[in-house]
């Protein structure tokens, strides 16, 4: 690891913090810088000046996020100060210069005792502070906290406590959020039989989670990888579709294991073995007021056709309603039952979820295109010849 030296003189109001090293901020190849922080570790030359605890500076931690002009902090004194050892804590936050100083742009103060100035609070000899009332603007990686006399530019000072600002990347950070056939939480296969199941993926990071991968295994089954087919943004969430076969006629559990770069997350389900439904009969299949119609040949299911009400547009204009025919491909119906087709296009996707059996389809179509328009249709669809 790499060392920097706060070489000579830490100062801002007449403080100086001399022959100290602190840690520098490892080497990121990627990633945004969202916030910097770290730990007041290092005494100045006063180390401390004064044998009263109340007065003496123990620990400190602090953090700036540039884009929000917020710094939050910690501080702690070796005593819980009285009415005589009345003084000021000066935290300030900065750049180092050439010569190793830490040039201070940003100071937030309190007296230490008795009524507390904007954004601090206290509990016991810990100092908290919350502020936003500086604008900041700089690159700071450096920052100290001083305990002085008062509040000119040349102080008494009895402690100095400083130390290096290290940067924050922006990192993703996954969990399963459900894991779902066809909407329900219950997964009961048809022995035999692949089938496709949603894995939903959130991430709660603070940055993209791109080419996130679902894997999974377990004795008595057999699984196949899936991928999330967009990036996951902060706070929101992708769903990937595992392919899984149940080997056995007994209930199995399926550990579930998610990765995008070095984010990672697991969980594990139960996975019970289901009959077979009856297969879905040939012939042509219509919805009851007719805006879906398809035909049934071999187990597939052939020209599907849907009148549904699609939706374009939104805030901060008033979103327009129409009535659209979409199509979808030549869709497998599986031997559980299901149906699970995606039509991806290289502006649209559309979706055909749901399940078939003798002379009844009960599905879900989904459709999301260009200028923000969507639409979504459940349905029942019988034989009608």
């Amino acid at each position: 690891m790499r060392i920097r030296v706060i070489a000579s003189l830490l100062s801002a109001a007449g403080v100086a913090l001399a022959g100290t090293v602190v840690a520098a901020p490892p080497v990121q190849a990627v990633g945004k810088v969202i916030a910097v922080s770290g730990d007041l570790v290092a005494h100045g030359s006063v180390t401390p000046g004064t044998s009263n605890p109340a007065r003496q500076l123990v620990s400190g931690r602090v953090r700036v996020v540039e884009d929000d002009d917020l710094t939050t902090a910690t501080v702690t004194l070796g005593a819980v100060p009285g009415p005589a050892d009345q003084a000021y804590l000066r935290l300030n936050i900065g750049q180092f210069s050439a010569t190793g100083s830490c040039d201070p742009t940003a100071e937030y103060t309190t007296r230490i005792y008795g009524s507390l100035d904007a954004g601090w609070s206290r509990s016991g000899a810990t100092y908290t502070l919350d502020s936003n009332s500086e604008w900041l603007v700089d690159d700071y990686n450096c920052a100290f906290a001083a305990v002085a006399g008062d509040l000119t530019s040349s102080p008494p000072t009895y402690d100095v406590l400083g130390g290096t600002l290290n940067p924050e990347y922006a990192q993703p950070a996954l969990q399963v959020a459900s894991v779902e056939l066809l909407g329900k939480p219950k997964l009961k296969l048809v022995p035999g039989v692949w089938t496709k199941i949603d894995v939903e993926v959130r991430n709660t990071g603070t940055g993209v989670a791109g080419q996130v991968v679902v894997r999974g295994k377990g004795k008595g089954l057999k699984v196949k990888a899936g991928t999330v087919p967009y990036e996951v943004y902060p706070d929101s969430t992708g769903t990937a579709k595992l392919t899984v076969k149940l080997t056995r006629k007994r209930t199995a559990k399926l550990a579930i294991a998610v990765s995008s770069g070095v984010a990672q997350a697991a969980t594990a389900v139960k996975v019970k073995p289901g009959r077979a439904p009856a297969r879905l009969r040939a012939g042509k299949y219509r919805s009851k007021n007719g805006n879906v119609t398809f035909q049934v040949k071999g187990g597939r299911m052939v020209g599907f056709r849907i009148y549904a009400q699609t939706t374009c547009g939104g805030y901060p204009e008033f979103p327009t309603h129409t009535m659209t025919w979409y199509d979808m491909p030549t869709t497998k119906v599986s031997r559980a039952g299901i149906v699970d087709a995606v039509d991806r296009g290289e502006l649209y996707t559309a979706t055909l979820s749901g399940r078939a059996k003798g002379s009844k389809v009960k599905a879900r179509f989904t459709y999301g295109g260009p200028d923000r328009c969507r639409a979504s249709e459940s349905f029942v669809a019988r034989r009608v010849g």
